[in-house]
């Protein structure tokens, strides 16, 4: 599912995505991360814009790999695709996703 990057314009009640789940409520000058498909209701609806988040370092810890790999990424599932794309196997799960200061 993608992810994409809001600020809400004004105050929007809590509202459920394409993947069940909830986002929100949200108030006048909240960034959020929220699917596509709600991101474009809002917008279109004149309550949200579009904004670009910036890479962050993610240190990602794989079960069964000895080290910790850092990674930059936009959120964490993007940092979890790239640990595992860096070690080459797609069978490690995570254990913990860190977003480095």
């Amino acid at each position: 599912m993608d992810l994409i990057a809001i600020r809400l314009t004004d105050d929007v009640p809590e509202l459920t995505g394409p993947d069940l789940m909830n986002y929100g409520p949200f108030k006048k000058g909240d960034v959020a991360e929220i699917p596509y498909e709600l991101a474009v209701l809002i917008v279109k609806k004149d309550k949200g814009q579009y904004i670009e988040l910036q890479e962050r370092n993610f240190e990602v810890e794989l079960l069964r790999f000895p080290e910790k790999i850092t990674v930059k990424a936009v959120n964490s599932e993007e940092a979890i695709q790239k640990a595992k794309d860096k070690v080459n196997f797609s069978v490690y799960k995570t254990e913990s996703v860190q977003v480095l200061e």
